[in-house]
């Protein structure tokens, strides 16, 4: 694994963590090896029906979070998708306060109300790499 790969294993598990603080349960967490960075964790939140039901929660290093949720609960096929904003790299912290507002039925289908989507394209000189080699386990660097 190159050095950024092992970086977002660890920015995903520092995601994870802070969405275990909060009292989140995380059924599954992934990350992929392409050429766009990409992971995604699948959390267990209380449903508006009443019932737990999964909120998938993607991330790329181009957009950012991200989320889908179904509607109606099974078998529905219906989808309720959202972006989450605040850039592509928000704190974990930030990004887990976030998870539990949409966990709550609060209606951010299309982005958090002031935080700013914006979007890099892989690659881009950025600064990026350096705030996401941050994340890291020390036996990476």
């Amino acid at each position: 694994m190159s050095r950024s790969q092992w970086a977002q294993v660890g920015y995903l598990g520092a995601c994870e963590a802070a969405l275990q603080s909060f009292g989140v349960e995380i059924a599954a967490v992934d990350v992929a090896e392409a050429a766009v960075l990409t992971g995604s964790v699948e959390a267990l939140v209380l449903g508006r029906r009443g019932f737990i039901e999964p909120l998938d929660l993607g991330w790329t290093e181009e957009h950012g979070w991200g989320y889908s949720r179904r509607i109606g609960g099974w078998p529905s096929e219906d989808f309720e998708h959202g972006q989450f904003g605040g850039g592509v790299l928000p704190a974990p912290e930030h990004f887990a306060g976030l998870v539990v507002r949409i966990a709550a039925g609060e209606d951010l289908a299309d982005h958090v109300p002031g935080e700013p989507i914006s979007y890099r394209s892989a690659g881009d000189d950025d600064g990026f790499a350096g705030r996401l080699l941050a994340y890291a386990p020390e036996e990476a660097h």
